[in-house]
């Protein structure tokens, strides 16, 4: 064999044992995307929730976000000069017109569509200097009435092209309460308009880009109604603040889980699989795998998938299913008092595991005794003080927008 021959068939070798290597690690190598960065989160059951790998990509974006939906308004808005263009901020000394600030004027909780929101008065002023402040607005005021279906007409005309979540109330020709615009009857009619985005996700934060998109409609509102607008903040305030949430997020956005795992060669079997894992409680549901108990905000506090890739059951399929083991998990800054829900969520791990013949590890394949579990719960616990010290409880209505 000659030299030339001898180099084709090591780059075939090579190709080849890349292949199979990346096969295995897709196949085998669990939920986690990438094991390095959990030293960073103290190891044992932690990892950052951008490691975990559940379904595909379109699955994992049907969980629906909670929209903006506006609480109170602050009604004390000072008459703008006549010839008033563009923002109306507050002057360094003082004297100027007040800004207006939504601040927590967003809900605690979800707001069914049917309710309207009552204005209400002395309304807090707040500045971009915390984590619970997501929304970036503008209002637009006068004093005529807009029918529902022109506001829209423009409204619709911008608002697709924002990637975050946002929002547009008014306030209630017939009864001056606040409601969201897009759910009420097309006969009704508006005064003061308020369009609200929301500043960041767990994915990402806006952009100058999206920020100019969504100047640009309160803009086209703003003159195609001839009415004075005003801002809550200059862009590049709540751009700043649009990157302290990013890093919040990031810091905060954590999974705690717990690997079950049959022992040796051994895998587990569909239908013995489906009759313990109900029979803990749990109940198959949304993203193809099974959730626990419901929290206060109806969401499940935590849930189970399948280890291996990509995470889901088919829940017709079962009688074929196996698998070399389950993983349980719980987004923390989502979960009131995560500790107690690590808890909760660590008993009916241990009573699957038991049932199953398995035993409970962690994402490094550590084992779980008592002493470990207790470990993680403190960790849990030091998550959610830490992001309270920050200003934003887990579990809240703000939580849950931003993780």
């Amino acid at each position: 064999m000659n030299l030339q021959s001898s180099l084709i068939l090591l780059g075939v070798v090579v190709i080849l044992l890349i292949f199979v290597v990346s096969f295995w690690k897709d196949r085998f190598g669990g939920l986690f995307s990438n094991r390095s960065s959990n030293k960073r989160l103290g190891g044992g059951g932690l990892i950052s929730s951008r490691e975990f790998v559940l379904g595909s990509e379109e699955e994992n974006t049907d969980r629906a976000d909670i929209e903006p939906t506006l609480d109170r308004m602050d009604v004390e808005l000072e008459e703008p000069a006549p010839q008033f263009e563009g923002l109306l901020l507050d002057d360094d000394d003082g004297e100027g017109p007040r800004q207006l600030s939504l601040g927590d004027a967003l809900h605690r909780r979800a707001v069914s569509q049917e309710e309207t929101i009552e204005q209400e008065d002395d309304f807090p002023e707040e500045s971009y200097s915390n984590v619970r402040q997501l929304d970036y607005w503008v209002k637009v005021v006068g004093d005529d009435p807009i029918p529902r279906d022109d506001i829209l007409a423009i409204y619709r005309q911008q608002e697709y092209m924002l990637e975050h979540p946002h929002a547009i109330h008014g306030r209630l020709a017939s009864s001056g309460e606040w409601s969201d615009i897009e759910t009420e009857a097309e006969d009704e009619e508006f005064l003061d308009i308020v369009l609200s985005l929301q500043l960041a996700d767990r994915n990402s934060a806006v952009n100058e880009s999206e920020m100019t998109r969504f100047n640009n409609l309160a803009f086209m509102l703003s003159e195609s109604f001839d009415r004075q607008f005003k801002f809550q903040s200059s862009s590049e305030d709540a751009l700043d603040q649009a990157s302290r949430l990013e890093q919040f997020s990031a810091e905060f956005d954590v999974l705690a889980i717990i690997n079950i795992c049959a022992e040796g060669d051994r895998q587990f079997r569909g239908p013995e699989v489906l009759r313990v894992v109900e029979g803990s409680g749990m109940r198959y549901g949304d993203l193809h795998v099974f959730h626990g108990p419901d929290g206060d905000d109806g969401e499940p506090l935590f849930s189970i998938a399948n280890m291996v890739k990509p995470g889901v059951f088919d829940l017709e399929d079962m009688q074929n299913f196996q698998t070399r083991g389950l993983t349980m998990y719980m987004n923390v800054p989502r979960c009131k008092k995560p500790g107690d829900v690590f808890a909760r969520m660590s008993y009916v791990a241990n009573k699957i595991a038991t049932n199953l013949g398995g035993e409970m590890r962690d994402q490094n394949n550590n084992a779980l005794d008592d002493k470990s579990i207790q470990q993680i719960r403190k960790q849990v616990d030091e998550i959610g003080a830490n992001m309270s010290a920050q200003g934003m409880e887990p579990g809240s209505y703000e939580a849950l927008r931003l993780f």
